[in-house]
């Protein structure tokens, strides 16, 4: 997450989740974009994140929040993350914080 440069009460951020989850509940890339038509879909290349990942980009609050309160979008990133946990330990460790997740899906 984080914030316009040209305005710093304006946020944005993204989200990088396990695709073979969401797609679960989503068939496809199209009925993501009919559920969230805001968020930008991009197939990365997060190496530790393993071949089945795709980021959701959103410019705005009310995006994000939607992302965040979707349990699918839930799933399919607790999923990624302990891909990504149980591979290997990783200097971005210090950064995960389960109380701000807490906090933030309350």
């Amino acid at each position: 997450m984080g914030y316009q440069k040209h305005d710093h009460s304006e946020l944005w951020g993204f989200f990088t989740v396990a695709s073979d989850v969401l797609l679960k509940t989503f068939k496809n890339d199209e009925a993501i974009k009919a559920m969230f038509p805001d968020v930008e879909l991009v197939r990365g290349a997060y190496r530790d994140a393993g071949q089945h990942q795709l980021s959701l980009y959103a410019h705005d609050l009310k995006t994000m929040t939607a992302l965040l309160k979707h349990s699918a979008v839930q799933e399919a990133a607790a999923a990624l993350a302990l891909r990504v946990m149980r591979k290997r330990a990783t200097i971005y460790s210090k950064f995960h914080c389960k109380q701000l997740a807490d906090a933030a899906l309350a």
